[in-house]
């Protein structure tokens, strides 16, 4: 389902939700499906019923790394908690089972790059998102995502020069 799993990166989501729900009428018990539904819920901030989903899905399917980067996305939107340390930790814990599952799955990569930015970490999350180009040269989100990280470093024409980037492949990044 690459067409739905890109309206997620581009933050279409209930345009893929729309999709999703229209699949899952036709196939109820689609693992892609059910797993690209999580990953909307997580990327739309819908953690409750996200994890509620990924609670029952994970011990049915517990190698399908479309879960485990849903688990991931919903463990790393902890903003709101004092102490999200252990919680950014599982969160990379969830992202390194995706790509270990999947080597290919530059999204986690680029996720785990968020995390591992969160705690404070600038090498190693520049590392996870040129990984994630690496695989995917046209993820627009990992392109920013170094645009932050040259920004922190104050790097600025090298931020700039990833943000274009970044709106050449998205416009709606």
């Amino acid at each position: 389902y690459p067409e739905i799993s890109r309206l997620i990166e581009y933050n279409h989501c209930v345009e893929a939700d729309a999709k999703i729900r229209q699949l899952l009428n036709l196939k109820p018990n689609d693992i892609n499906l059910l797993a690209l539904r999580t990953v909307s819920m997580a990327k739309q901030h819908e953690l409750d019923p996200a994890q509620k989903e990924l609670d029952k899905l994970l011990k049915q399917y517990p190698k399908n790394p479309t879960l485990h980067y849903a688990q991931g996305l919903v463990y790393s939107d902890v903003d709101y908690i004092k102490n999200t340390r252990g919680l950014i930790n599982n969160s990379i814990k969830e992202f390194v089972t995706a790509v270990t599952l999947n080597k290919n799955y530059y999204e986690a990569y680029n996720a785990m790059g968020v995390a591992t930015l969160k705690l404070g970490n600038r090498n190693d999350a520049m590392d996870l998102f040129n990984t994630s180009i690496k695989i995917n040269p046209s993820f627009a989100t990992a392109y920013d995502n170094i645009g932050v990280v040259e920004m922190m470093n104050n790097n600025l024409d090298s931020a700039e020069n990833y943000f274009m980037k970044a709106m050449k492949y998205n416009t709606h990044n």
